[in-house]
């Protein structure tokens, strides 16, 4: 499998927590079917991980190997990978919205974090010591586990009123809102924002005309 992370730009992760850039790699979602999809086959999920840096382009290539060995175990970790995704969107979406997230999403991430985290460990780091995941594992779906804890912590850790959703045309993207004021309105002001004020721009000159 080839090394693909150029696709993945730094505009893909405005996010502001992992698991939210992971819920962005689809946009515009009508009925739960995105306009956008940007993980479509293990490799692309490998390389999103691999840009996000969630795992190094040495393990991106062992995985792709370990891939091609193993087919079918691909395609269900894609599948597991776009149910983990969906949930996260659903309950950050819920929250964004100030409604309590559906109970089969906390239901299926319960589920998901009780996969994930049997591989978390504790590490030496400097002095002192850090979290970490196994290493001596092929598992396909490794990448996972960090996103799965990050929405965990997310969900507990955060003032859900830092959760916002993108209105942008066919957006829809979910981010932590940051800013001091607690004001940021789109996942980014140079595409959404600038996109939304230049046809608000032409309506009035069209308008006016």
């Amino acid at each position: 499998m080839a090394d693909e992370d150029n696709r993945w730009s730094e505009g893909n992760f405005v996010g502001g927590d992992v698991s939210l850039d992971f819920a962005n790699t689809a946009a515009g979602r009508t009925d739960g079917v995105p306009l956008t999809d940007g993980i479509k086959t293990y490799a692309d999920l490998v390389a999103w991980s691999r840009a996000a840096g969630l795992i190094s382009k040495a393990e991106a290539r062992r995985l792709g190997r370990l891939a091609d060995s193993r087919p079918d175990e691909a395609v269900e970790t894609l599948d597991r990978a776009i149910d983990l995704r969906e949930t996260v969107f659903a309950v950050f979406s819920a929250t964004a919205a100030r409604r309590h997230p559906p109970e089969d999403a906390i239901a299926a991430l319960n589920e998901a974090l009780r996969n994930a985290l049997p591989n978390l460990r504790l590490a030496h780091a400097g002095s002192g010591f850090a979290w970490t995941w196994r290493d001596d594992t092929d598992a396909l779906d490794s990448m996972l586990w960090p996103i799965i804890r990050a929405a965990g912590t997310l969900l507990t850790e955060c003032d859900p009123k830092r959760i916002r959703y993108c209105p942008g045309d066919d957006c829809g993207w979910l981010f932590v809102d940051s800013s001091r004021n607690g004001r940021r309105r789109w996942c980014d002001m140079r595409t959404c924002g600038n996109r939304t004020k230049a046809k608000r721009h032409y309506r009035k000159s069209r308008a006016s005309g």
